[in-house]
């Protein structure tokens, strides 16, 4: 994003995120996230799309965009996810959840100790995901997940025209500069 000369290099970039959550969010199979840390921005942003999410204790989730002058994604999404009021913690610039916090949110489904914990958590969910018939799991996937992406599309469209506008101001570019100097 730093990097990110024209309106069109920017466009392409947040075009692709989008296209990343619907391909995730259409997939036809289960799709588990296992999160081992920090889930910052765009890493949050698309634990709402995938069908199940597994995080390893003392794993961080927070959207720090707002930092920079980045107007993350959720404010498109989170009223559905989240509910009116848990969405104004979104204003807030040192937003974060714990684990436990984001278990609270329904953010995280499960928490586990460690990778190899992780690891075969992840996949007995996706065996047992995997055991509901296919056309079930297709539909009630498409009826849950699907039908929020065409809900906010006109916003979500309204999101990432400001996005790209906003990643090539200087002072965003000044303040992104600052944060990878750290």
């Amino acid at each position: 994003m730093y990097s990110f000369k024209t309106i069109e290099e920017s466009r392409r970039y947040f075009t692709a995120i989008k296209d990343l959550v619907i391909t995730v969010a259409n997939c036809e199979r289960p799709v588990v996230a296992l999160v081992n840390g920090s889930a910052y921005g765009f890493a949050t942003e698309l634990l709402y799309f995938v069908d199940q999410v597994v995080a390893i204790r003392g794993s961080e989730f927070s959207l720090p965009g707002i930092r920079y002058g980045l107007v993350p994604v959720t404010p498109a999404f989170a009223p559905y996810l989240f509910g009116m009021l848990r969405s104004r913690f979104f204003l807030d610039r040192d937003f974060r959840l714990s684990t436990d916090e984001a278990v609270d949110w329904g953010l995280v489904h499960k928490v586990v100790d460690n990778v190899d914990e992780g690891l075969k958590v992840s996949l007995e969910l996706i065996n047992k995901m995997g055991a509901v018939p296919h056309g079930v799991y297709k539909t009630i996937k498409r009826m849950i997940i699907s039908s929020l992406i065409s809900e906010v599309s006109s916003r979500w469209d309204e999101l990432l025209n400001t996005l790209a506008e906003e990643s090539l101001k200087p002072e965003v570019k000044a303040r992104l500069e600052e944060f990878l100097r750290k």
